[in-house]
């Protein structure tokens, strides 16, 4: 692991310890949404959870109607994906903000069309037996919840009578086994029309429910 460039998405993005390696199953979360998203409609999207900005970079490249709102709780990972966006000559269709989604004021971020979060899901028992690569190089902050690596989706879900209009979506990465119980999550908020894809390996990864 050293700091260097990654691609993403047709992207080249700055990475370094700050921020977790942007994953090849994440590039499946942002064709979900270009290709589910109208190009000509002004779209107010929120990111949760910035980091290197892999997502919000390549959402507004390919929308670019869109406004994007990214929020992380970290100033180093936020400073990784302000210089990512001055790269890719994207800076002017960003908003970055220092916001903590689990304890700040929602009421003070606005409300949007649609919600993406790549959130910390991995379990805090999960993440004792990770690869040290991952352990040693990666922030754990961005990596668990330190609980039960669901948290962060309900807390979202739950959010989204502040965050979300309607009709509005939420698009979310998953880690294994957890598909099952965020659709719950979903239903009970009585979000309609949730569709699950497979990654390459088969693996439940993305979950995108419909506020209406």
């Amino acid at each position: 692991y050293i700091v260097g460039n990654v691609e993403f998405y047709g992207l080249k993005l700055i990475v370094n310890e700050n921020v977790l390696i942007p994953r090849p199953e994440t590039e499946l979360l942002v064709e979900k949404i270009i290709n589910d998203s109208d190009k000509t409609t002004n779209l107010k999207i929120l990111d949760i959870g910035v980091g290197s900005g892999n997502i919000s970079l390549s959402i507004s490249k390919n929308l670019p109607n869109s406004k994007v709102v990214a929020i992380d709780i970290s100033e180093s990972a936020l400073d990784i994906a302000n210089q990512n966006a001055e790269i890719n000559s994207l800076q002017d269709r960003i908003e970055f903000r220092l916001f903590d989604i689990m304890n700040d004021n929602l009421n003070s971020l606005g409300k949007f069309d649609l919600i993406v979060s790549n959130p910390p899901y991995v379990s805090e028992n999960d993440y004792e037996s990770l690869e040290p690569e991952l352990k040693n190089h990666e922030p754990k902050i961005a990596l668990t919840d330190n609980s039960n690596g669901i948290s962060f989706y309900k807390h979202i879900i739950e959010a989204s009578d502040q965050l979300l209009k309607k009709p509005g979506k939420i698009y979310f990465e998953l880690g294994i086994d957890q598909s099952a119980q965020v659709q719950e999550y979903f239903e009970q908020k009585y979000f309609e029309n949730i569709k699950v894809t497979k990654d390459y390996s088969g693996i439940e990864r993305i979950i995108c429910g419909e506020l209406k």
